[in-house]
């Protein structure tokens, strides 16, 4: 069998604990795709989460949609509170270099990120 992998740009943030691997409902609910730095008999290194971009090879420029930016953008505030709230290292929101494939997640602990942020009620008066 052969795997194939393909090199993409990616906006978004590295899984700060290489054990562990956010849930795919919660990554399919907040229109989020799971990738990887590298992999050794297909299995993933680092996990890198996010979107993947475009490269504006006139310019050298990274093109990604506002709407694809935003999803990132909410989720990446939801794991900084998870992350807070559980004494994890913060990860780094950003453009990573990744690889997109179909490779073995099955070596990681799945877990939901979730939190206990209250949410704030305004009276109006």
């Amino acid at each position: 069998m052969h795997i194939f992998n393909n090199g993409v740009i990616v906006y978004g943030w590295c899984e700060v604990n290489n054990n562990h691997i956010i849930n795919n409902e919660w990554l399919a609910k907040n229109y989020i795709y799971k990738f990887s730095s590298d992999t050794i008999d297909n299995i993933p290194s680092d996990i890198i989460y996010g979107v993947s971009c475009s490269l504006n090879f006139e310019n050298g420029n990274i093109i990604i949609d506002s709407g694809s930016k935003e999803h990132v953008d909410k989720a990446f505030n939801i794991i900084l509170t998870y992350n807070e709230e559980n004494n994890n290292s913060v990860p780094k929101l950003g453009y990573y270099v990744a690889l997109n494939g179909d490779f073995n997640w099955n070596r990681h602990i799945n877990y939901i990120p979730q939190t206990t942020e209250k949410i704030e009620h305004h009276i109006i008066y």
